[in-house]
């Protein structure tokens, strides 16, 4: 808790979206009527923010604002549809690790339910940072994101009348005769613009972080970055993380490599599997890949 030199606490307030700077704002109001020694820090996460290009919609200061607070008074936080970017709900989880959603079930005065009288107290405790929260995804093939272009090809038909198939009245259904081949998703263009590695260790972050650029210093590689569970923990955001013995690093080619061959590429990441490996235990590897320009893996919480 961070006391100003009023006396007062510090809390970090983020208005969000939508109903949330109203609703905020008649929280802090109720807040100060009572008379709390309480001080408002204005910080900034959600649409707006994504909308200023940040890829995680949450700003670095209001990281550092909520690190040096400890407490937050948070509205409702948007994420804008097909920009293809994480909640900064789960990012702002994620970061600080408020795993859990507390809910205490409340009885209404007039409403009567299945509980009424019988003296329950219940209190309902959500997990709210792992599993799908976790949000860890890489597209191997670009068949798996077909989904998208058969979406497309509804929204362009909406509205319109079959030319190619005829309407049946009350006739009996005569399936038409249709290859069976796979119908595989082509893309234009692959292109492989660095690895993952997930290994293990029992370092902490800023000690991992040093020690695998060190490895890779003179490789066509950059280290990206470093997560674990799904969070960025290097370099160090000032997110409040609790670190397993498993990292997600992140390669990156340091230059264009559009003029090499697949073998040449391949080579290089093997090069550089070789030198991880040599030094630390690994798990599992993914290629990192877009397809016609389209990112096809996920970032982690807190990466820009």
């Amino acid at each position: 808790m961070y006391i100003t030199p009023s006396g007062k606490k510090l809390v970090t307030v983020i208005s969000g979206d939508g109903i949330g700077p109203e609703v905020v704002h008649s929280a802090q109001r109720i807040i100060e009527a009572t008379g709390a020694p309480i001080a408002w820090e204005e910080r900034h996460a959600g649409e707006s923010v994504f909308k200023q290009g940040i890829p995680s919609g949450v700003l670095p200061e209001t990281i550092e604002s909520i690190r040096k607070t400890r407490v937050v008074l948070k509205g409702p936080l948007g994420t804008p549809i097909g920009y293809g970017e994480k909640s900064a709900n789960v990012t702002l989880r994620k970061l600080f690790e408020t795993y859990a959603n507390i809910r205490p079930v409340r009885k209404l005065p007039g409403v009567k339910t299945p509980f009424s009288g019988r003296g329950i107290d219940l209190v309902v405790v959500r997990e709210n940072i792992e599993d799908v929260y976790a949000g860890i995804e890489h597209i191997q093939t670009p068949g798996v994101a077909s989904t998208s272009v058969y979406t497309d090809a509804i929204i362009a038909n909406l509205g319109k009348q079959p030319t190619a198939w005829k309407i049946r009245e009350r006739k009996p259904l005569h399936m038409p005769q249709f290859n069976t081949s796979p119908d595989f998703v082509h893309i234009k263009q692959r292109r492989v613009v660095g690895i993952d590695i997930f290994i293990a260790s029992s370092l902490q972050p800023q000690e991992l972080g040093p020690n695998i650029e060190q490895v890779v210093a003179d490789s066509p590689f950059v280290l990206k970055m470093i997560s674990n569970r799904g969070t960025k923990v290097y370099p160090a955001i000032g997110a409040i993380t609790d670190c397993v013995d498993q990292y997600r690093c992140s390669f990156l080619f340091k230059e264009d490599i559009s003029h090499l061959h697949d073998d040449q590429i391949d080579a290089s990441l093997l090069h550089l599997i070789q030198r991880i490996i040599t030094h630390y235990r690994w798990a599992h590897l993914e290629k990192l890949q877009e397809f016609d320009g389209v990112v096809a893996f996920t970032k982690a919480q807190g990466e820009d």
